[in-house]
């Protein structure tokens, strides 16, 4: 397995495991106390055994030796012991059942926890999903700063889209409910260290990087990793164009966001739902500028006035397609969708566009969806089927 695998696989226990975890133990401590609640019948058996050895002793003790009839001291000990043995598997119950009146109580008792817990990790998990949910399909209207454009670039025509990202910290377990809900949408990388992240850029594709700032503090005046990785993957030409954000404390957004945003960190936030929109914009400007690399190549790229779509290209036979790029990284709500295509719809009666295209990631729209859209001669396309697509409007 190699480290960025390793780091990968040591990130698969979330809180609902250790809850199961917590229930399995629980569930063993019981089974042992059955078992030990079934070895108070081979005591019992033990006392009754004695009972009856301390008076067959007493009476032959008493009435069949020698100098029968006798009573000493010998005979007041078996008499006692036949007298106090009877009440011993008694005050054995007693204890016993002490004991199991307790752990019962304790039993309950962590029941109760482990069921708040999971009650607890339910509503947390939920409003992670309903955040991302809002944001990722554009029901949050509220928008974050502006992604510079010299971060994000495409050499060629290559079309990309935001697919996988490299989160990086050392404590991953602190963003079990963020990990849990970016996963739902992308796919997610972990690393631990600085090395850990570039071993798994070198062996995988990555479309961005989150990570936090304070972490591998090991010498004197040594800069926090986050910090570091920033300004090393700055000097690597192979990852300079590669989106960083920030996901941290406000102390170290306090202490080192300005400077981080300096060297070009698209966000440092504390807040999921600021890093969602970011990831957002990544994917907006990713498809933005394939539909721009694609369509300079097929024809000329016309102005975008107010109420045209966000790429308007016209081919060599003079068909002027509209091109309106979607960054929902979920299924969308279908009134979203709606108004997205409507803005095409609107484009080709004013005579602006001959042909509607909505260019989107392919896995968040359904067939209903996609029906929609073809009854009223909206095209869909994915980035990777975009060159395709105007190819065959150049042709008719």
């Amino acid at each position: 397995m190699n480290e960025g695998e390793g780091a990968r696989s040591s990130q698969r226990n979330s809180l609902s495991e250790a809850l199961d975890r917590a229930d399995e133990a629980l569930r063993k401590l019981e089974q042992g106390q059955v078992a030990e609640l079934k070895m108070g019948k081979l005591t019992r058996s033990a006392v009754f055994a004695v009972v009856v050895l301390a008076w067959a002793g007493l009476i032959v003790h008493t009435f069949f030796e020698d100098n029968a009839p006798q009573v000493d001291s010998t005979s007041v000990a078996l008499l006692a012991v036949a007298l106090i043995a009877p009440f011993v598997s008694r005050l054995k119950a007693l204890e016993v059942g002490g004991a199991k009146a307790e752990w019962q109580d304790a039993a309950v008792s962590l029941k109760e926890i482990l069921g708040v817990l999971r009650q607890q990790q339910d509503a947390i998990s939920q409003l992670f999903g309903e955040v991302t949910a809002r944001v990722t399909t554009g029901a949050d209207t509220q928008s974050a700063a502006s992604m510079p454009e010299s971060r994000v670039d495409l050499p060629d025509d290559k079309p990309r889209t935001l697919r996988r990202v490299l989160w990086v910290d050392d404590h991953p377990e602190n963003n079990t409910y963020e990990l849990e809900s970016l996963r739902q949408i992308l796919d997610v990388v972990t690393a631990k260290t600085n090395e850990e992240a570039f071993a798994v850029l070198r062996e995988t594709e990555v479309d961005a990087v989150i990570s936090d700032v304070n972490r591998d503090f090991e010498r004197s005046g040594q800069l926090p990793g986050g910090v570091q990785l920033l300004r090393d993957l700055n000097q690597d030409p192979a990852y300079i164009q590669l989106p960083v954000l920030f996901y941290t404390s406000t102390g170290a957004i306090q202490r080192y966001g300005a400077d981080l945003e300096a060297d070009g960190a698209l966000i440092v936030t504390s807040l999921f739902s600021d890093l969602l929109r970011m990831l957002r914009q990544v994917e907006e400007q990713f498809l933005e500028i394939t539909a721009r690399v694609v369509a300079t190549r097929r024809g000329n790229l016309r102005d975008q006035p107010d109420g045209t779509p966000d790429v308007v290209v016209e081919l060599p036979n003079g068909s002027i397609i509209g091109i309106e790029v979607a960054s929902w990284l979920q299924r969308p709500q279908m009134s979203a969708f709606v108004d997205r295509a409507n803005h095409l719809l609107a484009a080709i009666d004013r005579d602006a566009i001959t042909h509607g295209v909505l260019l989107a990631r392919p896995d968040v729209l359904d067939d209903r969806r996609r029906m929609w859209a073809a009854e009223r001669k909206i095209e869909l396309a994915s980035p990777d089927r975009l060159a395709q697509l105007l190819d065959e409007h150049a042709r008719t």
